[in-house]
C-alpha cells in the first residue's frame, strides 16, 4: 500500500471512530423531560419571633418539570430536588403568595417555573392551664389513692388561637398503683375536650415532677422578674441578642420567709448559641431558689434575634 493511501486510510479510520462515538453518546443520553411529583415545599429565612408559617396544605406538595440528559433525568427522584419558599420579611399576619426557588442537579434544568404556593403567616397566644393527673389505669380493688403533687401545677401552651380553643385541659398520666413517693418526671400533654392530642400547639414545659402529697405548711406566692439568660459561645461572623423571654414575670411559691429574702428577679441558666445564625427561639431553665417553686415551671422560652458581625 503507498504512503498516501495509508495515511489516507488512518484518517478515514479515525473520523469513523468519531463519528461512531458521537452517534453513540447522543443515542445513550438524548435531551429528555419529565414530570415529578408531589416534591415537597420546605420553608427557609429569618423567622420573625412571635408567629408561625403554614404552607398551605395543597401547596406542601408541587409537581416539577425538568429536562436534561435522558440517563441523569430518568435516574432523578425527589429527594434530588430541593424546593423552598423564603418567608424572610413576612410579620404581618395572612396569606401570601410566593415563589418557590428550586435546587437542582448539574446539567438538569427546569422545564416550566415552578408554581407559587400560599403561605400563612399565624399569630401565636399564649394561655395557661393548671396541670391536671390522668390515670392510665384502675387501682387496685381496695386500694386508696392519695393526692398527687406536681411541679410546676400550672403550664404554659403556645400555639395559634384556634388550635389553642380546643385544648381543654393539661395532664400527665399516672399509673396510681406505682409508688410516687419519690419524685418521677413526665411528659405533660395538651388534650381536647375527647381525651384527644390537640395537634398545632406547644407545651412550653417540657416535663413535670409528679410526687405523692406530704405534709404542707402554710405557703405565699410572690411574683418576679425574669432576667434574661447569660448569651455564651457566640457563632463566629454574628451578633446574637435577646428579643424578649416569655413569659418574662412569674410567680414563685412557698414559705413567707423565703418569699420576703427573695430579690425581684429569677436568674436562668446560661443559653448556648454556638449554633444560631438565624432569629428564632429557644428553651432555657430557669434557677428556681431552694424550697420555693415556680408555679409556671421552669422553662422560659427565649426569642434571638440574629445580626451579621460588623
Amino acid at each position: 500500500m503507498m504512503r498516501s493511501d495509508r495515511t489516507t486510510f488512518i484518517l478515514a479510520l479515525v473520523l469513523a471512530l468519531f463519528l461512531w462515538a458521537y452517534a453513540r453518546m447522543t443515542q445513550e443520553s438524548p435531551l429528555t423531560n419529565r414530570l415529578l411529583r408531589q416534591v415537597p415545599v420546605t420553608v427557609m429565612g429569618k423567622a420573625a419571633s412571635g408567629v408561625e408559617y403554614r404552607i398551605d396544605q395543597r401547596d406542601r406538595l408541587i409537581d416539577l418539570r425538568v429536562k436534561g440528559p435522558s440517563s441523569l433525568v430518568n435516574s432523578l427522584t425527589n429527594a434530588d430536588l430541593q424546593a423552598k419558599v423564603d418567608i424572610a420579611g413576612l410579620e404581618k399576619p395572612g396569606k401570601f403568595r410566593l415563589p418557590v426557588s428550586v435546587t437542582l442537579p448539574r446539567d438538569v434544568e427546569l422545564g416550566q417555573h415552578p408554581p407559587k404556593v400560599v403561605v400563612t403567616v399565624i399569630p401565636l397566644v399564649q394561655r395557661t392551664f393548671p396541670v391536671t393527673i390522668s390515670f392510665i389505669a384502675s387501682p387496685k380493688p381496695g386500694a386508696t389513692v392519695g393526692e398527687y403533687v406536681t411541679q410546676p401545677d400550672t403550664i404554659i401552651v403556645e400555639g395559634p388561637q384556634v388550635e389553642l380553643d380546643q385544648v381543654a385541659y393539661v395532664t400527665v398520666a399516672v399509673d396510681p398503683n406505682q409508688s410516687h413517693v419519690a419524685e418521677r418526671e413526665l411528659v405533660p400533654r395538651a388534650l381536647n375536650a375527647l381525651g384527644e392530642r390537640v395537634d398545632g400547639v406547644r407545651v412550653l414545659t417540657s416535663t413535670v415532677t409528679v410526687r405523692m402529697a406530704t405534709l404542707t405548711g402554710q405557703t405565699a406566692t410572690r411574683q418576679v422578674a425574669i432576667r434574661p439568660p447569660q448569651l455564651i459561645n457566640p457563632p463566629r461572623g454574628y451578633t446574637v441578642s435577646v428579643a424578649r423571654v416569655r413569659p418574662d414575670v412569674v410567680t414563685l411559691r412557698g414559705e413567707p420567709s423565703l418569699l420576703d429574702r427573695q430579690p425581684a428577679y429569677l436568674e436562668t441558666e446560661p443559653l448556648d448559641v454556638r449554633k444560631v445564625t438565624r432569629d428564632g427561639s429557644k428553651t432555657v431553665r430557669v434557677k428556681a431558689p431552694r424550697g420555693l417553686t415556680v408555679v409556671e415551671g421552669t422553662d422560659i422560652r427565649v426569642d434571638l434575634e440574629v445580626q451579621p458581625a460588623e
